[in-house]
């Protein structure tokens, strides 16, 4: 692996992203009249209905980050409210492990129905349509939406290239010796942020601890923390595309990370009170 060509591509595709993300809030903002507005706004306006939508959406798109990413871009258009994006955020971490069990029961491969609807598959479909929008109609509305479209290719173009070349990295053997080696949890914790943030795909982390794990050398209580810490550095590819964007935008990337981490917290304390407990009963 050349990780020098590699490191180049990945930063092509973080520029892709923001630059995907900068044309659909853009676009979103000329298109968007009280009507769209006032939809999306109904379709958030409880907690609920908000985690539906993005349990619903990371479902079909299969990706949080790809969710994520695009809340931000509504929120920097100014098309929905930070406290109507927080929901969906949150339904967003629930829907990532809703796709993971579709995926582990499915096998799903290039030729599965699902495969279809996914980022990569997606990115080309919405470019196509933006270019045939922008030149066959000259219309302003039609060339704004021709760019939304462009912009969402864009992003997902962005976010997939970005993936598949940090993705490399998980090829190294030094990972697998970093968590074969881990017993503490707040290392673990630390290695699984890290990983993610390097592999640019929670999925991909999940994967190298669950290939780990079927070879023996690490036990299930090591790979907790680890599937934890890969919550945390999940929120990256959402920090990045909210460079340059508006404050608000800044604030919901934010509210994904601050979601993750405290998740975290609460479970760590949770999961290792429990265990203590249970030993000291065992003792006893």
């Amino acid at each position: 692996m050349n990780i020098a060509i590699t490191i180049i591509k990945m930063v092509g595709g973080l520029i892709l992203l923001i630059y995907g993300m900068d044309l659909l809030s853009t676009n979103l903002k000329k298109l968007a009249g009280k009507k769209f507005e006032a939809i999306l706004k109904k379709a958030t306006d409880n907690i609920f209905k908000g985690l539906l939508v993005g349990i619903l959406i990371t479902v079909a798109v299969q990706s949080s980050a790809a969710t994520t990413v695009m809340v931000v871009g509504f929120v920097n258009a100014k098309i929905l409210k930070l406290k109507n994006a927080i929901p969906i955020i949150m339904g967003a971490n629930i829907g990532t492990t809703i796709t993971a069990q579709i995926l582990r029961l499915a096998s799903l491969n290039e030729n599965s129905i699902l495969s279809l609807i996914s980022p990569a598959t997606l990115a080309p479909l919405f470019l196509l349509i933006g270019f045939i929008l922008m030149e066959l109609k000259k219309k302003q509305n039609f060339k704004n939406l021709g760019q939304l479209f462009i912009g969402i290719g864009l992003l997902f173009t962005g976010l997939m290239t970005m993936v598949e070349m940090a993705s490399k990295f998980s090829e190294l053997p030094i990972l697998t010796t970093i968590l074969t080696q881990l017993t503490n949890p707040i290392l673990g914790v630390l290695a699984g942020t890290l990983i993610t943030v390097i592999v640019q795909s929670s999925a991909a982390t999940v994967g190298i601890v669950q290939a780990i794990s079927t070879t023996g050398f690490t036990t299930y209580a090591n790979t907790i923390p680890i599937i934890l810490g890969q919550n945390i550095g999940t929120c990256f590819t959402s920090i990045l595309s909210s460079v340059g964007a508006s404050k608000a935008a800044k604030r919901t990337a934010m509210v994904h990370l601050y979601f993750n981490l405290i998740g975290t917290i609460l479970f760590m304390i949770f999961i290792y009170t429990y265990q203590s407990l249970i030993r000291i009963f065992i003792l006893e």
